[in-house]
């Protein structure tokens, strides 16, 4: 885990877990988990993706406040340029189910907003749970009018054709 404090210092952990469920950064240390209490500013995080590869994670707050998300908030880079960043806000939540003629169950389930981040204007624009492709063209145009040219092309359906596009714009 590499963790960048809010003065600009850089520490590396042999391991960290991030906890979506708490919202916090965990250095790990002899099997022992200790929750990093310091203003963290970003940190990147590996995690398996598959059996033989290893998949980064970078997680940065100081953001502007949206909603019930302050500056405090970790949204995870998914892509950026000059003039944008996608992020995803990811959180789990215990959810009390409701069975039919019985008791109801807890489950544990994920919650998901994405984001668009106007690096110029400071600003966060919401793209709400799900990617939808008329929201992503007005937040991409809104940030930048000579994107409309470019997007009338792409058939933006997935998180994945985002990131594509967004590594792609000038």
């Amino acid at each position: 885990v590499q963790v960048t404090l809010l003065n600009d210092l850089t520490v590396e952990y042999a391991q960290g877990n991030y906890s979506l469920y708490d919202d916090k950064l965990f250095i790990v240390k002899e099997g022992d988990y200790y929750p990093v209490n310091t203003a963290v500013k970003k940190f990147t995080i590996q995690y398996p993706a598959s059996a033989t590869a290893k998949a980064l994670y970078t997680f940065q707050a100081g953001y502007p406040k949206i909603g019930d998300h302050h500056e405090g908030t970790y949204y995870e880079q998914l892509a950026s340029n000059n003039q944008i960043q996608f992020l995803k806000w990811m959180h789990k939540k215990v959810r009390q189910i409701e069975g039919y003629g019985g008791s109801g169950e807890k489950k544990l389930v994920d919650i998901t907003e994405y984001y668009l981040f106007d690096v110029n204007n400071k600003k966060l624009i919401s793209m709400g749970n799900k990617i939808n492709a008329n929201q992503i063209k007005s937040g991409l145009i809104s940030i930048n009018n000579s994107y409309e040219s470019t997007l009338q092309s792409k058939n933006i359906k997935s998180e994945s054709d985002l990131i594509v596009l967004i590594k792609e714009l000038p």
